[in-house]
């Protein structure tokens, strides 16, 4: 999995926000074949991929006549990969004043996670309530 992270403000919408991710993506990874994209991302994106870019684009929505929930594979990997970033405890409060310092965070979560991944560490004495004495 490739981390490009881009943190706007919220009045950016996201098809603004994912032209200069995609570009970036075109650079650093050049064999990168296909990206999944949510429906709300179509238009202008669509076209810019096709004139500009060297992957195809993936939009992810339900089978059709599906109503009500349906689980997607390529969202569980975004809402899975946010789950993470909550388990870090400075990006579950949400305290960065600019857009930089939140994209470093996110980052380090990243880095936190990946050395964790690859030394874990000894598991702790197993959880016990406190005996209570009366």
């Amino acid at each position: 999995m490739i981390l490009i992270i881009r943190v706007t403000a919220t009045n950016i919408h996201d098809a603004v926000a994912a032209d200069p991710v995609l570009r970036r993506l075109n650079e650093v990874h050049p064999t990168v074949e296909l990206v999944h994209a949510d429906l709300g991302d179509r238009g202008d994106l669509v076209r810019m991929v096709e004139k500009e870019l060297r992957f195809d684009i993936n939009f992810s929505s339900k089978p059709g006549g599906m109503k009500g929930f349906f689980p997607l594979r390529q969202r569980w990997v975004v809402e899975r990969t946010f789950a993470w970033f909550n388990r870090y405890r400075r990006l579950n409060r949400d305290v960065e004043r600019t857009t930089d310092s939140s994209e470093n965070m996110i980052r380090i979560s990243q880095i936190q996670l990946m050395l964790n991944r690859l030394a874990p560490k000894p598991p702790g004495p197993p959880f016990q309530y406190r005996k209570h004495t009366v």
